[in-house]
Formats: structure tokens, sequence, C-alpha cells
């Protein structure tokens, strides 16, 4: 049962968001799982072997600390579950954000997330009885992350069927009653007014046409004092200045603005958070962002020059990262 339907949260909550304004983009959305391509997807959620209908123990979640773990191996001992489970885990490829084990099955997907997570974990502090919100979360590893911690709530927003598809194939075994996913884009972030204790915004800045106004929408989303995490591709420099790149950047098309670390803390900054404080620097590297099994296309090796792997492909820096904690003023 999502939290939308828990009159409990629903009451303490109705103030702080435009319940109208999602059901609007929700019906809207919705279309788009009836298309023939993911309606046949949908048909293979029906085979999927069922669990009794109970909680997952968060024991479950920590018994491999870094893998996102849930569901019983049992299930996987009869030939037909099996099937059935890797079947449509192998049609929701490619899978960007894990590693997942799904009731046995390892799902080792392109980014080791929980590089990143053990990175930024330490600087949320404690998340017990928190209300949570993951801007651009893809398939919800770190969503399944923080439920280890105990938060009233964590929604997840992501524009992205596939992901959805994702989060729904973990959920169905996860359980859990403190994660919602809807179909929102960052431009949706206006729906929330002061509801969150933390946001986390991690790895979609540069994909956004206007980046302060995301993080606009971030501070006014979160209750006075709250926090967001902030994490996001730069470049190399000391000067406060972005990269805009003329057409792409490691081979994509959707990056728009790539900041220097200083540029990206004055837009923090500028969107009128205060205690910002640097929490990470890291060069991406083939160790946390490769290509395996479970996501076959092109990854970080081909998007560097093969000459020098300190620039892209078009003559770019290459990738670093950078993240940044900060508070809203009490």
């Amino acid at each position: 049962m999502s939290f939308w339907k828990r009159p409990d949260i629903v009451k303490k909550i109705q103030n702080q968001i435009d319940f109208d304004k999602i059901e609007a983009i929700r019906i809207e959305r919705e279309g788009w799982l009836t298309s023939k391509h993911w309606s046949k997807k949908l048909q293979l959620f029906e085979k999927l072997p069922e669990l009794e209908s109970t909680v997952a123990e968060i024991d479950e979640f920590n018994q491999f600390a870094d893998w996102v773990t849930v569901g019983n191996p049992e299930l996987l001992k009869t030939s037909s579950n099996h099937q059935a489970i890797e079947k449509l885990a192998e049609e929701l490829m490619p899978w960007r954000k894990g590693p997942f084990r799904l009731c046995g099955l390892e799902i080792d997907a392109e980014w080791r997330s929980n590089l990143k997570w053990n990175r930024i974990q330490p600087a949320l502090g404690s998340l017990t009885d928190a209300k949570v919100l993951d801007v651009g979360c893809g398939n919800g590893y770190y969503m399944f992350r923080a439920v280890t911690q105990a938060p009233e709530m964590i929604l997840g927003m992501d524009p992205s069927v596939p992901f959805l598809m994702q989060f729904e194939l973990i959920q169905k075994y996860a359980r859990r009653p403190e994660l919602q996913y809807e179909l929102l884009g960052a431009e949706h972030l206006s729906f929330f007014h002061e509801l969150f204790d933390v946001v986390l915004c991690m790895g979609i800045l540069y994909h956004q046409r206007n980046p302060l106004a995301i993080m606009r929408g971030i501070h006014d989303a979160l209750v006075p004092g709250g926090i967001t995490l902030i994490e996001s591709q730069i470049i190399p420099g000391e000067e406060s200045i972005a990269l805009f790149p003329e057409d792409r950047y490691a081979k994509a098309r959707n990056v728009f603005f790539v900041p220097t670390t200083s540029c990206l803390e004055n837009w923090i900054r500028r969107s009128g958070f205060e205690s910002v404080e640097l929490v990470s620097v890291e060069r991406t590297t083939t160790d946390e962002q490769r290509k395996t099994r479970w996501s076959t296309f092109e990854s970080l090796e081909d998007f560097l020059d093969t000459n020098d792997s300190e620039l892209t492909v078009e003559g770019h820096p290459a990738p670093l990262r950078a993240a940044f904690r900060a508070q809203k003023k009490q």
C-alpha cells in the first residue's frame, strides 16, 4: 500500500502537496503504460511468483550491505519461478543503478551505486521518522538503501517507465509501505510545499536547462531546517564557471551545464541554502561505471578519449563528481 492511500499520512501532509496536480499527471502518464511495448512487459509481472503478504524485514536489506537484497532465494529453486523472475529482469534491461539481489538473482548494474551511497550517507545523518524525497530516483536503489534507516516515508520522482518497472519488480518482494514512486520530473517540485526533511538530488542537475530553478524548487519543498544532498558532474577549475557543451558531452545530448565545484556551490547558496558543505569530489572510473551483463550498452570506457582518459571523446574534461550538503534556514 502506498502512503497516498494511508489516511494517517495523507491527513498530516494534505496541505503541503498539490494532490490534484499530481493526480492529473498520474492519469496522463498512466497512458504510457498502455502502449504495446510496455503492456507486454506488464503481462510478465502477472507470471511472477508470489510471496506471503508480509513486509520484508529490514534485516533482509542489511544482509549484504552494498547489495539491496530482497525476496526469498528459495523461489528460484523452482525452474518456472526462476525463469519468470529472470526473464522480466532481462526484459527491463539496461539496469543503470544497483546492485540488487532479487530472490537470489544478482543484478550487477552499470553503476555501482553503493559507492556513491557510501560517500554521501554519513552526511545525511539520521533519517529516522524523516520524510525523504529522491529527485530523479531512477530505479529506486537509494530509496531501498535509505529505507533501512526507518524514515516515515520516501517519495521517488522520475518520469521514466523503465525505471518505474524496475522499481516495481524490486518492491514486489521488498513490500515496504514507506516507499512511493511517481512519474514526475524535477519540474514538478512546485507540487510540494515545506514537506520534506531531506531531499536527495543526485546526478540530474546537469540534465536541466535551468538548474537554479530546480534547486529553488528543492529549497521550497524542504521544511525549515531541512537538508539537501546535491551531487552532480563537475569540471575541474578554480573559477566559478560552467561548461555548456555545443552539442554532446560524453556522447550525451541532454547535458546542459557542467559547473566547477565553486560554481555549483554558488548555485546552491544563491538558491537560498546555508551551511553549505562539500562532502566529496571523485573522478568517475570504470570501477564505478562499466558494462555488465545487465547493461550491455556503451558505458564510461566508450565516452572517454582512447588516448587521454582525462578527456571525453569530444575533448571536454572527463567527468568528476562533487557532492554538497546544504541546509534550509530554520
